[in-house]
């Protein structure tokens, strides 16, 4: 059994509700029940694509519109500031305590880091884009 200190809502005294398997304690004070989690917000996943597949959209029209600054940048620029705020939002959303959310977050940077630089060279690719050197 794990127990925390939290204000009661009923009496407002720091009281340790004790958690147990049938369910949660009342206040020893008043017998007020302990006050219901937060609820967590709601995870936009139209906010979350946009966001990763953005760099690529601006890959593909900068590729369309031969236009090489935007073609060739999107993909690194885009593609690591999208990884950054994906990795972010995904990680606050899935991790419980700080220190998951961290190693989360580095996770999953990296691995939309990767995957949106991917999908905008794909992007590049489909607009007919060619690099040239010199």
């Amino acid at each position: 059994m794990a127990s925390n200190p939290i204000k009661c809502p009923g009496c407002g005294q720091e009281v340790e509700f004790v958690y147990n398997p049938e369910g949660q304690d009342a206040c020893p004070h008043c017998g007020s029940p302990p006050p219901a989690a937060a609820p967590s917000p709601k995870f936009n996943w139209l906010l979350f694509l946009g966001v990763l597949l953005a760099p690529a959209m601006f890959a593909l029209g900068g590729a369309i519109g031969k236009i090489e600054g935007l073609a060739a940048g999107s993909p690194l620029v885009g593609g690591v500031i999208a990884g950054l705020l994906c990795g972010i939002y995904l990680a606050q959303r899935v991790g419980r305590t700080r220190a998951s959310r961290l190693w989360l977050g580095f996770l999953f940077v990296s691995v939309f880091g990767c995957v949106s630089i991917i999908l905008s060279f794909f992007g590049c690719l489909l607009g007919g884009f060619q690099m040239r050197m010199g």
